[in-house]
C-alpha cells in the first residue's frame, strides 16, 4: 500500500514537471512570437518614420526648388539622399532641376542620368543639345515655367522699379482712346503680372484674355479672375505657341511680359501675332536684352539685341511706336517694344 502510494506520488511528480515545463516551453514560444510581432511593429514604425521624413523633406525639397532657394532644397535633397533614402530617382531628378537652374548644366546632365526614367519634359535632350538649339522644347519650357513661376513673381518685386507697371505705363502712354468692348490678349499670361498692371492703369471697360498652359496656373490666377474687379474675363490653358498658331479671333492690344524668350528667331511668332491684331491695334513686347544675343543660363531664356528684336518687328509689318530700355544692372537689361499695325 505504501508502495502504490509512492508510485502515484512519483508519477504525479512527473506529471506536474512534465506540464510545468510544457508550460514553460509555451510561455517561452510566446514570449518570443511576442518578441517577433513587436519586432516587426517596431520595423514598420521605423520604415514609416523613414517615409514620413522622405516625404516631408522632399516636400521641402521641391517648396525651396519653387521659391527660387535652389541651395536650401539641395540641402533638403542631400539629407534624403545620404540619410534616408539613397540612390532615390526622385530624388536626383530634383537634383538635376536644382542644377539646370543655378546654370551648371553638367551636374544637372549627371543627376538626370541617375533619375531613371523621369526625363518626360526633355531636360536631358535639351542639356544635350542647347548650343545648337533655336527653340527650347515646348514641354519644358512648359515645365521650366511651372517649377520657376514662384521665384518669378518674386523676381519682379525685389527690383528697383516694377516692371510689370512700367510695362503697362509704357503701353497706355501711346493710346489716346481704347476703342468700345477692347478685346485684349495677354500672351503667356502666367500668374498674371500683367495683367494685374493693365488693370490697375485704366478702367474695367475692356475683356481680357490669359493664354497659358504652366501647371499653377489656376491656382495663382485664381484671385485674379474671382476677385471683385474680376482682372481676367477669360483665361484658355493651351501653350502660348499652339494658340497663336491655330487662333482667329482678333484683339485690339496683345500684350507679351517676356513670353517669347523661349525662341531664338522671333520672326515666325511676330508674323502670326500681327495676323490676330486688329487694324491699327497694338502690340507690347518685352524681352531681355544685351549687346550679344546669348543663351541666359541664369535665367533659363534667350537674351536678344534691340536692333535684332527692332528689325524683327519690322520684318513682321509692325510700326514701331516706342521702345524704352530699363537697366538695373550693366547686364542685366530689358526692353520694352510698343508697336501697332
Amino acid at each position: 500500500m505504501t508502495k502504490t502510494k509512492s508510485s502515484i506520488k512519483f508519477a504525479t511528480r512527473v506529471s506536474n514537471f512534465i506540464n510545468k515545463q510544457i508550460s514553460d516551453i509555451a510561455l517561452l514560444k510566446k514570449y518570443f512570437f511576442d518578441k517577433i510581432i513587436e519586432l516587426k511593429d517596431h520595423i514598420s514604425n521605423v520604415k514609416a518614420g523613414l517615409r514620413d521624413l522622405r516625404s516631408t523633406n522632399m516636400s521641402l525639397a521641391f517648396y525651396h526648388l519653387r521659391q527660387g532657394n535652389l541651395n536650401d532644397a539641395i540641402l533638403r535633397f542631400k539629407i534624403i539622399d545620404i540619410f534616408i533614402s539613397p540612390s532615390d530617382e526622385e530624388v536626383h531628378y530634383g537634383f538635376a532641376w536644382c542644377y539646370f537652374l543655378k546654370g551648371n548644366y553638367a551636374k544637372s546632365m549627371m543627376h538626370l542620368k541617375q533619375s531613371g526614367a523621369r526625363d518626360a519634359s526633355g531636360l536631358g535632350y535639351f542639356l544635350t543639345n542647347f548650343e545648337s538649339l533655336d527653340e527650347v522644347p515646348e514641354t519644358l519650357w512648359s515645365e521650366y515655367r511651372s517649377i520657376t513661376a514662384d521665384a518669378y513673381n518674386y523676381k519682379w518685386i525685389k527690383q528697383p522699379v516694377y516692371l510689370p507697371k512700367e510695362f503697362a505705363d509704357c503701353l497706355f502712354s501711346k493710346i489716346e482712346e481704347l476703342p468700345k468692348e477692347c478685346q485684349i490678349l495677354d500672351l503667356g499670361c502666367g500668374s498674371g503680372l500683367a495683367g494685374a498692371a493693365i488693370d490697375y492703369k485704366i478702367q474695367k471697360n475692356y475683356h481680357l484674355t490669359g493664354v497659358d498652359n504652366i501647371a499653377p496656373l489656376t491656382k495663382n490666377i485664381k484671385n485674379l479672375r474671382e476677385d471683385k474687379r474680376k482682372v481676367y474675363d477669360e483665361v484658355i490653358n493651351v501653350s502660348l505657341r499652339d494658340f497663336i498658331s491655330s487662333n482667329v479671333s482678333k484683339y485690339d492690344i496683345i500684350t507679351s511680359f517676356e513670353s517669347l524668350n523661349f525662341a531664338k528667331n522671333l520672326t515666325p511668332y511676330l508674323t502670326k501675332i500681327n495676323k490676330i491684331l486688329n487694324k491699327n491695334g497694338y502690340f507690347a513686347l518685352m524681352l531681355q536684352t544685351s549687346k550679344v544675343e546669348a543663351w541666359n543660363t541664369d535665367q533659363g531664356c534667350f537674351i536678344y539685341k534691340k536692333d535684332y528684336v527692332k528689325e524683327q518687328l519690322m520684318v513682321a509689318e509692325f510700326k514701331i511706336l516706342d521702345i524704352k530700355e530699363v537697366h538695373f544692372t550693366k547686364n542685366n537689361i530689358y526692353t520694352i517694344f510698343i508697336v501697332t499695325k
